[in-house]
């Protein structure tokens, strides 16, 4: 007996609308897509328990479990910046100052309406500072110098 008609159709990911995910899983795709593996201190990532604990996380002190602050700064992160950012909305403190990441911007970080710091100086950023930037009206610093030859912003701020 059937219960139904059956498609062997399965929709590919970029068939597939982009849906709100969790904190912890916007965290993992943050990791694999700077090539967490390679990091220098990638303590508590991808493991079971809290993303609280991970390296460079902290949560709020309230209910510990909304990511307000990632600090990575000199940890050998490198590859293209994920958009999935965008699912840390109570972000507050975001530094991944002196690695290696390369590419654009994304204008996802313009989202983040909760962020007051952010230092993503001496990378390989390429591109202009997108104009969402314009969105973060609680932020209170941006660092975004280069290094040696890295960032290479056009435009204007």
């Amino acid at each position: 007996p059937s219960d139904g008609p059956t498609s062997s159709f399965a929709p590919t990911d970029s068939a597939m609308p982009t849906a709100p995910i969790d904190e912890r899983t916007a965290l993992i795709r943050f990791y694999d897509a700077l090539n967490g593996d390679s990091w220098y201190n990638k303590g508590g990532w991808k493991t079971g328990g809290s993303f609280c604990f991970w390296y460079g996380i902290t949560c709020d002190n309230e209910t510990q479990s909304m990511v307000i602050g990632i600090d990575l700064q000199e940890n050998n992160l490198s590859g293209r910046f994920p958009k999935q950012i965008q699912y840390l909305p109570n972000l507050v403190d975001l530094d991944v100052d002196r690695n290696y990441i390369n590419g654009s911007i994304v204008s996802e970080i313009g989202l983040l309406s909760n962020l007051e710091y952010l230092s993503f100086s001496r990378n390989f950023w390429t591109g202009t500072i997108p104009t969402e930037f314009g969105q973060l009206s609680k932020l209170k610093s941006l660092d975004a110098a280069p290094f040696w030859t890295g960032n290479s912003f056009t435009g204007i701020l």
